[in-house]
């Protein structure tokens, strides 16, 4: 776990986002257990069905989803859930969110740029063992074994954060949930680039189709961004 204050942590945060993020693209972090959060009212019928716990999670990363979304004029509206809690975003906006225990990250950008977005944002530890064979491929398991013994569980929770972006960014094209075999990543480290490969065709993606994404590892933090643009989707 980090052991870094919140505050600090979320300025690490914020950094490293400003390093890999489009200009175009707004961004907005804060502590998931943020003081002062506040619903929107049509949110709080969502909010009144979760544990206590769960509520305070959704309040807080609703309220850093407006503080994203301010600059493009949408930071009062409301962002809803579906069935499966997908968020759903203001009309003209796409957005992603993800959290850890100590920070939360929000994007939001205008729906005439990118059709999608998907953000993961993990702490900088090992992987469990028990879930490598889970998220990894043979690919990645072959490349893992290439790798430092003692950064291969690392390297693991970076593919699985670069699949986790993926499958948040196709998913409001696609609308289908899929495990991890369905995805193969491999990554630039030089550039702070990775590609997810779809294993098999999913919706609008083809087979052999790529995601292009960027990522940061620094700050105690993993963080993977993908930014679909309209030529990346066919659908």
């Amino acid at each position: 776990m980090i052991h870094a204050k919140p505050q600090s942590s979320i300025a690490n945060l914020a950094q490293l986002a400003q390093k890999i993020l489009p200009d175009n693209v707004s961004c907005a972090t804060g502590d998931p257990l943020c003081a002062g959060a506040e619903l929107h009212p049509l949110e709080m019928a969502f909010a009144e069905k979760m544990c206590a716990s769960r509520r305070v999670e959704f309040t807080c990363g609703r309220t850093i989803v407006r503080r994203a979304m301010a600059p493009l004029g949408h930071g009062a509206a409301p962002v809803l859930m579906t069935r499966d809690r997908a968020p759903v975003w203001p009309e003209n906006i796409v957005g992603s969110l993800s959290h850890t225990s100590t920070a939360c990250i929000a994007l939001a950008a205008p729906a005439r740029e990118y059709v999608s977005l998907g953000v993961d944002l993990e702490t900088d530890e090992p992987l469990d063992e028990d879930l490598i064979a889970e998220i990894c491929n043979n690919d990645e398991n072959r490349w893992l074994l290439q790798q430092p013994e003692d950064k291969r569980g690392q390297l693991a929770r970076l593919v699985f954060s670069a699949k986790e972006a993926a499958y948040k960014a196709q998913y409001p094209l696609s609308k289908t949930v899929f495990g991890f075999d369905r995805m193969s990543v491999s990554f630039d480290f030089p550039k702070g680039t990775f590609k997810a490969k779809f294993v098999n065709a999913v919706g609008g993606f083809q087979k052999d189709q790529y995601l292009n994404g960027c990522f940061q590892v620094d700050g105690g933090f993993i963080l993977t961004v993908i930014a679909l643009s309209s030529c990346d989707w066919k659908g």
